[in-house]
């Protein structure tokens, strides 16, 4: 609401054989950028900061609200709908890709 930080979903895919692992998130959008994972505990719900996150071989990793996400906090400009966010994501294997999510309305 007070448009300081956002959440950003999408999906990664891993084709190869082999499972790697999201280590890494960087965006020019925001001074902080993490991985989180939102989680019930006890009722309530709770939001913890992650260093890495398992993608399995030839499956998928889904971002999502009330899941994994990534935190994009102080932003560095306003965002308005129908704007696009580009994020960097690292992973072990030393592949690097962009995702662009688009703004919209929560």
């Amino acid at each position: 609401d007070s448009g300081a930080m956002t959440a950003v979903y999408f999906t990664v895919e891993n084709t190869a054989p082999v499972p790697d692992t999201l280590n890494g998130v960087t965006s020019d959008a925001a001074e902080l950028v993490g991985l989180h994972m939102s989680m019930q505990h006890e009722g309530t719900m709770h939001m913890a900061e992650l260093s890495a996150l398992a993608v399995p071989a030839e499956d998928s990793l889904l971002f999502r609200p009330m899941g994994a996400h990534v935190m994009l906090t102080r932003l560095t400009r306003p965002l308005m709908e129908g704007d696009t966010v580009a994020v960097r994501l690292g992973f072990v294997s030393g592949k690097s890709i962009e995702v662009r999510a688009g703004v919209r309305k929560p």
